[in-house]
């Protein structure tokens, strides 16, 4: 009997699993993660070769779209970074602390990550405007509970002893789309995190964010192609 009573919980369970929502389609999609042969390359150096390797991946007959990603689902790569960011107009409150993940503009078309207002990046997000993001909707909650993020500014928090030079990505950032929350962590069990999607063309050449992205590049490519093949 008790051996029936485990085995159906543990059924139970498993189909259960299979239903949780992912937050992204998983289907087609194969990731890849990159280390630099050199990492004493500059970052303006590093952010060259990923934007030749997107163009290459890119151009392969068969693959559909492939995007930059600093934090793959159930990965133990998690390039992220936790900053204090000011949110809107509202006095800063401590834990007011989104993780900011480096992607690029077809981060939403590839990772086939469900898009719920807004918009996604597009290659004119380039930097040469103010910069805009993307927000998962565990952030929209936690910080924009009653209020429509879409159009509202955030901006990474100085405190009063801050210079402005330490300030990775000074001044106002818009949020341009809201993105349904995804697993980050191997954990089905985990929180969602509140993160802030970054198009990595926007980050500022000295940026401290650059750094970070230079010590690996991962790769979201969705293709119908057998893994086989794009492994060649």
């Amino acid at each position: 009997c008790v051996l029936l009573v485990v085995s159906g919980l543990f059924v139970r369970t498993f189909i259960a699993l299979q239903h949780v929502p992912l937050g992204f389609n998983p289907h087609h999609v194969t990731t890849l993660v990159l280390l630099p042969e050199d990492p004493h390359q500059s970052p303006a150096a590093f952010r060259q070769t990923d934007e030749e390797l997107l163009r290459r991946i890119q151009a392969l007959p068969g693959v559909q779209s492939a995007t930059l990603q600093g934090s793959l689902p159930f990965s133990h790569y998690q390039f992220v970074m936790s900053a204090a960011t000011d949110v809107g107009s509202r006095p800063y409150l401590k834990g007011d602390m989104p993780f900011y993940s480096i992607v690029s503009s077809n981060f939403v078309q590839a990772s086939g990550i469900h898009l719920l207002q807004g918009r996604g990046f597009l290659p004119s997000d380039d930097g040469s405007k103010a910069i805009v993001v993307v927000i998962k909707q565990a952030f929209a909650h936690k910080l924009f509970a009653g209020h429509k993020p879409i159009g509202a500014t955030i901006k990474l928090h100085s405190g009063p002893k801050d210079k402005p030079s330490d300030n990775p990505l000074p001044g106002n950032m818009t949020i341009i789309g809201v993105v349904q929350n995804e697993f980050q962590a191997p954990n089905l069990g985990a929180a969602f995190w509140p993160m802030v999607y970054l198009d990595y063309m926007q980050v500022p050449q000295k940026s401290f964010f650059l750094s970070v992205l230079s010590l690996d590049s991962q790769f979201a490519i969705r293709s119908s192609l057998p893994q086989a093949t794009l492994r060649k």
